[in-house]
This record gives structure tokens, sequence and C-alpha cells, in this order.
């Protein structure tokens, strides 16, 4: 009989006790009965994944677009967070909800100004209208949906009623599609990106149109708020751009704690997995087909794109895959490797304690008890196949 698989132990979802030096995870700041009771709410929620967005010149016009925006730092891969700084983060965040939080004995300013500055967006520039300041009223909804989807997409209403909620994905062209992905992974945390809901579509129309400056600051500080004001049915979001604020303050971690990696990026892989419209070209700016009118052909069908004009499939990650298929296989390739780092990061700190124990000094090869986790790719070096034991 196969022995029973050991139980894996998430050492974010205990308050250590012990002293960090000794090299365990340093004890959360939780300074009263009422963030302690909300961290502890917190560690039965998973913290949402976030990806990047990296298409490539072969992308039309989508990597201008976000350098004009100045979107280049948001849009990058993000890095890996640290669960119990994020965790720890909210549940300081919730008690007090005046704009600043407590990590590790240290002010974390949240407002809208101190977000633009770690995620990089630049200043409005005075030629353009702010999103932000639009209401309901300002979006002409049923223009939204006939400029971004296939001729003959409708909006769902609720039943009984005439309120929009939402529009097929798959009915979008590949860029607003792509956007969708990264909105639904960044600025508005969703689990159902097949869906584009209005405040979604609302907020795509935005981004596509170069006329507006969506203040991401703002936008995420609301959805902070949101998530603070008991959204129970949210997982913690933002965790990227919380380790950026905290670690602008100067709070600091062990290289041992447990860390969350980011989702596979979007890229011109995942761009050529996704379906295609027939009869036209895209846009400068992702919006509708060059057609007539600025409207897709009616009758206008979804194909594939050509893969021979798209590149091989080794300068093209995922090409000729379905948009599903590709991202099933990434999911499994981050499982993997979120595991292997895991058993990585375990097994240097089991060996750190067993070597401090002997007072063994030991020089890491890659990366040690100081040093940032995960480590760097570290190309092989002449000999590193040799055996050097005699």
């Amino acid at each position: 009989m196969a022995p029973k698989r050991a139980r894996t132990i998430d050492r974010s979802s205990t308050v250590p006790t012990a002293d960090s030096s000794r090299g365990t995870a340093a004890r959360p700041r939780l300074t009263d009965r009422a963030m302690e009771e909300e961290y502890t709410r917190l560690l039965g929620k998973p913290i949402l994944k976030e990806r990047g967005f990296l298409p490539s010149g072969r992308d039309g016009e989508l990597p201008p677009m976000i350098a004009e925006k100045g979107w280049i730092a948001f849009c990058e891969s993000p890095e890996a967070v640290l669960m119990s700084v994020v965790r720890e983060f909210y549940a300081n965040a919730k008690v007090e909800k005046n704009g600043f939080s407590v990590v590790r004995g240290l002010t974390v300013d949240y407002h809208p100004a101190a977000i633009r500055r770690v995620i990089g967006q630049r200043d409005r520039k005075p030629k353009k209208e702010n999103w932000n300041e639009k209401t309901a009223e300002d979006f002409d909804l049923d223009l939204i949906c006939a400029t971004l989807c296939r001729s003959g997409t409708v909006w769902t209403f609720k039943t009984g009623t005439n309120e929009y909620r939402h529009f097929p994905a798959i009915a979008m062209n590949r860029y607003a599609r792509a956007w969708n992905a990264f909105i639904c992974a960044n600025i508005l945390p969703s689990s159902h990106a097949h869906e584009v809901t209005v405040e979604r579509a609302q907020l795509l129309w935005g981004i596509l149109n170069e006329e507006y400056y969506v203040d991401l600051g703002e936008f995420i500080y609301q959805g902070i708020l949101k998530f603070l004001r008991g959204a129970k049915h949210m997982n913690i979001p933002y965790a990227s751009t919380v380790t950026k604020l905290c670690r602008a303050v100067g709070v600091n971690w062990p290289a041992h704690e447990q860390l969350q990696l980011p989702v596979a990026p979007i890229n011109s892989g995942t761009l050529n997995g996704m379906q295609e419209w027939t009869g036209g070209e895209p846009e400068e700016h992702g919006l509708g087909y060059c057609l007539p009118g600025g409207r897709p052909a009616r009758g206008a069908t979804m194909a594939r794109p050509r893969h021979d004009e798209a590149g091989s499939s080794r300068a093209q990650e995922g090409a000729g895959m379905a948009d599903t298929q590709y991202r099933r296989l990434s999911q499994r390739m981050d499982a993997m490797y979120e595991t292997q780092s895991r058993f990585a990061q375990e097994l240097t700190l089991a060996l750190v304690t067993a070597f401090r124990g002997l007072e063994a000094d030991i020089q890491w090869p890659f990366f040690g008890e100081d040093s940032a986790y995960p480590p760097p790719d570290t190309p092989p070096t002449e000999g590193d196949d040799d055996d050097d034991s005699e």
C-alpha cells in the first residue's frame, strides 16, 4: 500500500510566536484584539494572484498604448508577495479605515497618491478627461457593446427589468479580451472573466479610449476600501500593490517567509490563443476594426489567427492552443513551480537550522538565509555537473 501523502502546512496560516532571528517568520504587529481576530479570519481567505501584461511588437499597438498611458511598470509581471505581510496590512487597516495601516510596526499610507507612486503611474495630462470623474449616465452601454463586440452581441438584462448586467467576453476582439483579463487580475479582481459586467465594460472603454485618463491609484484605493468594508465574497485583493506600499516605507522580512508566486503573464502566446474576427484589422488602439464606420462587418464570424503568420510555436508560447487549453497549462506550470519553490524554501530553512545547531559556517552557492527569495535564475557554469566527491 502506498504511504499516505504528508500534510502540507501553510506557514502563513498560523500566527508565528518564535523570534524571527531564529529562522522563523516574524510576528505580525497586531495592536488590539479586533486586529488579531481579523488576522485570524483572513487566514482562511486566499490571496488573489495578479498577472503581468507583456505584449510584444507583434501585438499591434498594444505596447505603445501601454507606454503612452504610463503603465509600463504597472503591467510588468508582479513580484512574489509575502502572504503574512499582506494579511497583517488588511487586518490593521480594517480597524483603522483612515487610509493608513501598520505593518511590522511601520505606518503604511495607501491613499491614491501613495499607490500612484509605487505603481509608477504618471500624472494626468491637461488635455485628457479624468475617467474617474465620469458617472454611469456618461456612458452609452449599447455603443460600448457594439464597438467592442462582433455583430449581433447584446447585453443580458436583469430578469424583469431594464438593468444591464453583462455580455460575453468571447464576443470581443482579442485586444479587448486581453485587457479584460488584465483588469480581472489587477484592477477589478474577479474570477468571472468570461462575462463583462457594466462596471468592467465602462473601465475597459476608458482604457481603450486615448482621450481618457484612468486614475489607477484612486481605483485601487476604492477597491481596498470595498474589501475593508466587509465584502465577504471577495478574496484578498491587490497583494502586489500592498507589498510595494510596505516596502516603500521600509518594511523588511526574512528571506525564508512564505511567498505566493504570480500567475503567468498575458503575452503574445496568450493573445495568439484568443479567437479573432475575420474581415478586418485591429485599429491602432484596439477599438473595433478598420471597417466603414469603425464597426465590424455585419455577419462577421470568429476565426483563429493564421499560425503561419503569427510565427513558430517556439517564438510564441501556446501558438495554436485554445485559450482554455493555454490557461490550464499555465495554471499547471504555476502550481509545479510553486511546489518546487516551497520545497526549496523549506529545505533551505531546515538546513539553516541544522547547520546553526552544529555551529557550522556555510557559504550558500545560490541564496541564503538573508538573500532574496526566490533566487534569480543562474546560468550553469562550466564544471557544475562535475562530481567533487572522492
